[in-house]
């Protein structure tokens, strides 16, 4: 009356496995077959045979579903043919439907990513919005080269096209951005902003203004919905708190860190507090801040002198810190530092940091909306850099612009410029080997300082006194034995009659100017600045070819032969 078990047989282990490999041969038969057929679909004539054949194509780059085949040389030779074909139908297909199926099915790796980046400036918008997509989940920022992430933003953080524009927001802020754990100033650092300045300025900007919109129950930019779509609330906190929590431009050293022997590049300010040295993307990012608090149209001006005092706690001590950024610059300059352990590449790498802290710094004063007294400090600092021979040329320009926001009218800021070419004549403090050497030096930062002003100030202001005065630092160079100092002293003068009266210019500045042009002995660059002045003089003065001026007349002669 007991139960009867049934013996359970089981098949060899070898049996089993035979089977496996079995159904992955006749598997990968089955796709190689498939392949085979779709491959020639891809060129096929008609529009529609080739969307299904780029569809069916997709299947075969799908990592999860073909990494079993990969062994098979077979299986690797078709699809890197059918890869190649899908590439080439990215950039040639005549229909964009199919150029945008090719973007979003294509495998995504080091050979395909210059062509998909190159789609993102495609005519039609669903192709960079596809190209755009297939980056944002497909790749992550490793495995983007700096010069393809610079690239990609400054083709996608284009204003032609606001869908782009969004698309490239949510590839920032959703894969770039999260890949780096929300930390802008570690996101920024692979952009390079020391050498790609105006990039890293817009995706900063980009990201500054997801933050302070991404909780806001609505918002006109398309971008920041695509990022909130895309965000969950404890990612959306996390993009907030790392993006918009308080930082200052000033460096701040613990208490330890002073018990300790010190850190040589350390300095002191007035009240004797130490201060480090500011990383030049982080001075980029807070530059950027300071800029976007006082552009903004929505924020108090409570609210924006709260968000400025936070980045700079006062002018004085950011003054300071450019001071020092821009001693160390000069000490690099004139190798007065041990730099000998740097190669050229690493000194060049210095020497350009420091320089770009330099002009943050000096944009972030400038964009603080400055007080009486924070304004006047800072314009004596500004007038103590350019009347200093060592402050590096790439520095003028912004210290020449900034001192004319920094001024209340043209007038003041005219007569300080006066003062700085009587400074600059009389610096002493620059080494150079030979008296010569010096004042070549000292022409050509006259020549540099007024060619800014001439470029910036008001047409009517010529008739002020102090600046006809500015004339008599250029004589000497226009009259100078190098030929350098003359070529730019001439593109300086012919700044001057521009702005001049057409009697003003026919009576001083065409004699001058054709005698220089049609002398032979003279050198060909000098003669050719002093010629084309004389075009713009023509276009502007339309009369000025008609008249009767015998001086002008038979130096016009002269310069024809």
């Amino acid at each position: 009356g007991g139960k009867v078990k049934k013996a359970v047989v089981s098949s060899p282990p070898s049996d089993s496995k035979k089977v496996k490999e079995s159904l992955v041969e006749w598997k990968l038969e089955c796709i190689l077959s498939a392949g085979y057929a779709i491959h020639p679909r891809l060129t096929d004539k008609s529009v529609k045979v080739r969307t299904a054949a780029i569809s069916a194509a997709s299947c075969m780059f799908a990592p999860t579903r073909c990494e079993h085949y990969n062994a098979s040389e077979d299986f690797v030779e078709l699809t890197n043919t059918m890869a190649s074909t899908v590439l080439w139908l990215l950039s040639n297909d005549s229909s964009a439907s199919n150029r945008a199926l090719a973007a979003s099915g294509c495998a995504v790796t080091a050979d395909s990513i210059p062509y998909i980046i190159q789609q993102i400036r495609d005519q039609d918008v669903k192709v960079r919005e596809a190209a755009l997509d297939a980056l944002r989940e497909k790749s992550n920022v490793e495995s983007l080269t700096e010069d393809q992430k610079v690239e990609i933003l400054k083709s996608g953080l284009t204003k032609r096209c606001p869908s782009t524009h969004a698309k490239t927001v949510e590839l920032l802020c959703c894969s770039w951005m999260k890949h780096s754990k929300f930390d802008p100033i570690s996101f920024l650092r692979t952009l390079n902003p020391v050498l790609n300045e105006s990039v890293a300025e817009s995706a900063a900007r980009v990201i500054i203004n997801v933050a302070s919109t991404l909780d806001c129950e609505s918002s006109c930019d398309m971008g920041v919905e695509l990022v909130r779509k895309q965000f969950g609330a404890p990612e959306i906190r996390s993009f907030q708190e790392c993006v918009l929590k308080k930082m200052t431009i000033v460096p701040e050293v613990e208490e330890d860190r002073k018990a300790e022997a010190g850190d040589e590049d350390e300095d002191l300010l007035d009240g004797g507090e130490k201060i480090g040295s500011v990383d030049p993307v982080k001075a980029l990012f807070l530059r950027v801040k300071c800029a976007l608090a006082t552009e903004s149209t929505t924020m108090s001006s409570v609210v924006k002198a709260d968000t400025i005092s936070d980045i700079i706690s006062d002018i004085p001590t950011l003054c300071n810190l450019l001071n020092k950024h821009l001693d160390k610059l000069i000490e690099f300059n004139n190798g007065s530092t041990d730099n000998d352990d740097l190669d050229d590449d690493e000194a060049g790498a210095f020497e350009d940091d420091q320089n770009f802290i330099c002009l943050q710094l000096i944009h972030m004063a400038e964009s603080s909306e400055l007080e009486e007294g924070s304004r006047r400090h800072f314009i004596s600092i500004m007038r103590s850099m350019l009347s200093r021979l060592a402050t590096p040329d790439d520095l003028v320009e912004t210290c020449v612009k900034a001192m004319a926001a920094a001024h209340d009218t043209e007038a003041q800021f005219l007569q300080t410029i006066s003062e700085i070419l009587v400074d600059v004549e009389d610096d002493e403090t620059f080494n150079h080997s030979s008296n010569n050497g010096l004042l070549i030096v000292r022409q050509m930062r006259a020549i540099s300082i007024l060619s800014i002003v001439l470029e910036n100030i008001s047409g009517h202001m010529m008739t002020n006194p102090i600046l006809e005065g500015f004339r008599r630092h250029l004589e000497p160079a226009i009259t100078s034995k190098n030929p350098i100092v003359r070529q730019h002293g001439v593109g300086c003068w012919s700044k001057f009659a521009l702005l001049c009266d057409q009697d003003t210019v026919l009576e001083r500045d065409m004699p001058l100017l054709l005698q220089i042009a049609s002398q032979e002995e003279e050198i060909v660059d000098v003669r050719a600045q002093a010629a084309l002045a004389l075009c713009d003089l023509v276009l502007i003065h339309d009369k000025i070819h008609a008249s009767d001026d015998d001086s002008a007349t038979s130096h016009f002669d002269s310069f024809k032969k």
